[in-house]
């Protein structure tokens, strides 16, 4: 994984670096072209930097992975803002028909405000919206009177590691505990570090008396690519109930039901179907029954064996966003938010972590889901 990500990185710096040049062509004078050529040498030292820095000290090289995604954030940003100001001064004179003078640097002469922009939004994204934990209450209107005013507060995708440490995810965990739902459920992507996730496991275990009716768990891609084994006997090891393919009774009339994650990508929707036939077969007829999953694709399978609820993640909402809307490409069915078919409620958790130290418009959150009598 670790090789996939860097390749990923390195292309991402690339491809910034020649975007970098031709912005600079525009903003900045000849003479001082040097400007960019060192940008340029900045970007590919990055994946370079991470490769040696990562599995020696974690946080050391967490912290400077924050600082590059800052850095380039910021250049991205910068870029966008160059091409826009270009194109619209190009629109600008086709309107009025404004014969070409050399000067289109003049609408970016003093564009100083640009980089100061670029630079300002990164680093809102990596230090404040990033770490900003915000909660969303969502009402499920249901038939069974006796769970009327029962809640349950989901996490997802806390990703423990580089960018989410011990202290983060013992604070994430008070402030669920503070809203005092009567369950948590943890949607899977978790335990993402081998060497923190035998004290993760600890740490969780230690809140789950704060919750009436306990913590529930199922898996994610990262905990498979993390040992699963080891994590398996950590989790074992506490009170944290971990659904397989299986479901639980957690209060008369209301059924849990866990999948796992179909890590054979090329039977991925097969496995993923058998997954929730396994899961749902141990559910009695006319309950009342929540699904948990990492991928939000399973939110059509709660669809079809009757769930009121499927509570998922995996897809962090794209981790970019205006208003609410992903503005990454929708390579997901469901990618963030609510999916109300009526009869089901699918939802999309943005994630408490990330993979990459940057949020934009799409902050973590905690959110709490209250059983509502229907109208």
């Amino acid at each position: 994984m670790m090789g996939f990500w860097t390749g990923v990185l390195t292309l991402l710096c690339c491809t910034l670096s020649v975007m970098m040049l031709i912005a600079f062509r525009w903003l900045l004078r000849r003479r001082r072209r040097r400007l960019a050529l060192i940008v340029i040498a900045a970007n590919l030292a990055v994946p370079a930097i991470v490769i040696i820095l990562h599995g020696k000290d974690v946080q050391y090289a967490g912290g400077l992975a924050i600082i590059a995604a800052i850095a380039l954030m910021a250049e991205l940003i910068l870029c966008l803002l160059v091409y826009i100001a270009a194109l619209l001064r190009f629109l600008w004179r086709r309107m009025l028909r404004e014969p070409f003078d050399g000067g289109r640097r003049r609408v970016l002469k003093g564009a100083v405000c640009y980089p100061v922009a670029a630079l300002a939004l990164g680093s809102y994204g990596s230090l404040y919206e990033r770490n900003h934990q915000v909660l969303h209450e969502i009402s499920v209107p249901v038939a069974d009177g006796r769970l009327y005013g029962y809640r349950i507060a989901q996490l997802s995708d806390v990703h423990i590691g580089m960018f989410f440490s011990l202290g983060m995810l013992k604070s994430l965990l008070e402030k669920a505990a503070a809203e005092k739902p009567d369950v948590l459920v943890i949607t899977g992507d978790l335990f993402d570090d081998e060497e923190m996730n035998e004290r993760a496991a600890k740490i969780v275990d230690s809140f789950s008396e704060r919750f009436k009716d306990g913590i529930y768990f199922i898996r994610g891609n990262h905990e498979h690519y993390r040992n699963m084994n080891a994590t398996e006997r950590y989790i074992k090891s506490t009170h944290i109930h971990e659904l397989v393919n299986g479901a639980r009774e957690v209060r008369p009339g209301l059924w849990f039901v866990g999948v796992e994650y179909p890590m054979d990508r090329p039977h991925f929707g097969k496995l993923e179907h058998e997954f929730a036939r396994q899961a749902f077969s141990h559910v009695p007829d006319g309950a009342l029954s929540v699904l948990l999953a990492h991928h939000p694709d399973f939110i059509d399978d709660g669809r079809q064996y009757g769930a009121r609820l499927v509570l998922t993640g995996h897809t962090h909402g794209g981790q970019f966003g205006v208003l609410g809307v992903p503005v990454v490409p929708h390579v997901f069915k469901y990618m963030r938010g609510i999916y109300d078919f009526g009869e089901t409620m699918g939802y999309v958790h943005t994630g408490n972590g990330s993979w990459c130290p940057m949020r934009i418009g799409c902050p973590p959150e905690i959110a709490v889901f209250r059983f509502t009598a229907r109208k």
